[in-house]
């Protein structure tokens, strides 16, 4: 079957001889803004393409124009999902300084439908992990269109504290931007490498049996799951393990039950589970000791159990952070270290917006 029969191509009047066509795309990574700008399309408070200018779709619609901030405390090519849970940020506050609203389950497509546009392959896991609160374990049949359902995860009384003293975030002191990785990946996908096809069944099956694991309130086997999924993370996409991070694991493997590079790995932060409590201040004094590793940290984590919210902001408040504001605005808000966005409709009113981290399978 060939994927030309999906093209239609129309008539169109020749340019005249002598004549450049110039074509813009409306949000590429290696453009300023590329994220902000898709927001925006994918959130229909500008339509492109319109035969209607920009300026005259703003005043027309809102009166004015937006300014939108946006900031992380997280390094790029971090694996935690940075870039998606951003953009649920932005477009929440989007939405709600254009008097509209979204649900959770609402801009989770909408995030989905904003990365496809950016052309940078991903998938809908982060944006579930970043706004929907708790434990949980996201689903998506293999049918198009693709509809993400996320189910809530009960756990046994007191494991949500259990998994805060024994879970802890490495940064490796190394990032790599998950297209790179993501290429290879559906290139093999594609070719339907036996390989390939069996580890993505593989994958499914654990995330089941991680979840299983969660609701006994299992340690042991969790950290089997989390062993077995990064071996098939490797099997997905040969070459996300550097010399460095392997060194790490290799020097942490007898204090954890497991341990996994979050995302698409090559880098960033590798998430690990250990045998006793507290473990933060012995796994530093242990890496420190080990050699041929970069700039590395350590850091707790918690369980967001509050979720993603959005609020308007009085005058005053805004007036005070930002002065010369004459309109609301919109303020979205959970946990930190998370990524942030704030954009305001006419002069500089500014919302805020905040997506919280959560454990997601």
């Amino acid at each position: 079957m060939s994927s030309c029969q999906f093209v239609t191509v129309g008539q169109a009047e020749l340019p005249p001889l002598g004549h450049w066509v110039q074509v813009a795309c409306p949000a590429r990574l290696d453009l300023s803004g590329a994220l902000l700008k898709a927001a925006f399309i994918c959130t229909q408070v500008v339509q492109f393409p319109s035969q209607k200018p920009l300026r005259a779709q703003l005043m027309e619609s809102f009166g004015g124009g937006f300014e939108v901030q946006t900031w992380s405390k997280l390094p790029h090519g971090s694996g935690l999902g940075t870039s998606s849970i951003l953009a649920g940020a932005v477009m929440a506050s989007l939405y709600r300084a254009a008097g509209k609203v979204a649900s959770t389950e609402s801009l989770i497509h909408a995030v989905l439908h904003l990365e496809q546009r950016l052309t940078t392959g991903g998938g809908w896991q982060d944006q579930v992990g970043g706004l929907v609160p708790g434990i949980k374990i996201g689903r998506s049949k293999a049918q198009l269109p693709l509809r993400v359902e996320v189910e809530k995860i009960p756990v046994p009384d007191g494991f949500t504290q259990t998994l805060r003293d024994h879970l802890l975030l490495v940064y490796t002191g190394k990032t790599r931007l998950a297209r790179n990785l993501l290429q290879d990946v559906v290139r093999n996908w594609y070719a339907r490498l036996p390989s390939t096809v069996q580890n993505a069944d593989a994958l499914v099956s654990n995330a089941e049996e991680c979840a299983q694991a969660l609701r006994q309130g299992n340690l042991l086997l969790l950290g089997k799951c989390l062993d077995r999924y990064w071996q098939q993370k490797k099997c997905m996409a040969p070459g996300c393990e550097p010399l460095a991070v392997r060194r790490m694991m290799d020097a942490l493997q007898p204090y954890v039950y497991g341990q996994c590079l979050a995302g698409a790995g090559g880098g960033g932060f590798l998430y690990v589970l250990t045998k006793a409590p507290q473990q933060k201040e012995a796994l530093h004094q242990i890496l420190a000791k080990t050699e041929g590793l970069g700039n590395f940290s350590i850091h707790s984590i918690e369980v967001d159990t509050g979720g993603f919210s959005v609020e308007v902001v009085g005058h005053g408040l805004k007036d005070n952070a930002h002065p010369g504001g004459e309109r609301g605005c919109v303020k979205a808000f959970s946990p930190d270290p998370l990524p942030a966005a704030m954009g305001g409709r006419g002069g500089s009113s500014q919302p805020l917006s905040k997506a919280g981290p959560s454990l997601l399978l």
